[in-house]
């Protein structure tokens, strides 16, 4: 006799309900473990500006002291506990213009800008140095915002009158250096001081 084969039960509706309710206890456990792994991950460390500035201050005390590895360490160390802190950048600038690595030096000081447009030194440090390398177009628009940022500093003034001088504009020259005799005057003696612009 033949038998007759018996056709596998499709699911019926309990079945699928019942493995809809697995499936969904499942995801809710996975979720809740992802949720339990998310609270115990670190938060980001907010900024340590105290610790930063004493890094800043041992860094500056060895940069004083021609201990220029010592310093460029604490510099790093100020900016690894303050990414936003403008004056970690500020002197790891200095530091590299020392050592004569103007590259690396301008690439800080427009790291400086980036943590703090406001923030007035890596202006003046990039204009002077484009004005010492006759590139006075450059150095006067940096050098402008030097002042606008500090208006009473009159070696910025100092050094854009220098730059409108060497464009041959020098009524505006003529300006920045009254400016700054108003402001200071020994003016006159630092500018004697400086090596004098060469006009390409």
């Amino acid at each position: 006799m033949f038998k007759r084969r018996i056709a596998p039960c499709a699911p019926g509706r309990e079945a699928l309900s019942q493995r809809a309710a697995v499936a969904l206890l499942g995801l809710a456990v996975i979720a809740g473990l992802l949720a339990g792994c998310q609270q115990r991950l670190p938060a980001p460390r907010p900024g340590d500006r105290a610790a930063a500035e004493e890094a800043l201050a041992r860094g500056w005390a060895a940069h004083e002291a021609g201990d220029w590895r010592t310093a460029e360490h604490a510099y790093l160390e100020a900016v690894d506990l303050d990414p936003s802190y403008a004056w970690s950048y500020y002197r790891l600038g200095v530091l590299a213009a020392t050592t004569i690595r103007w590259g690396t030096a301008e690439a800080y000081f427009w790291r400086a800008i980036q943590a703090d447009p406001e923030f007035m030194p890596p202006y003046y440090e990039i204009g002077v140095r484009r004005a010492a390398n006759g590139d006075f177009t450059g150095a006067a628009e940096l050098l402008r915002r030097a002042v606008q940022l500090a208006p009473a500093d009159p070696y910025a003034r100092l050094q854009l009158g220098r730059t409108y001088e060497a464009q041959g504009k020098l009524a505006e020259a003529a300006d920045e250096f009254a400016a700054a005799r108003d402001i200071d005057p020994d003016a006159d003696t630092i500018l004697g001081g400086l090596p004098p612009l060469q006009p390409r």
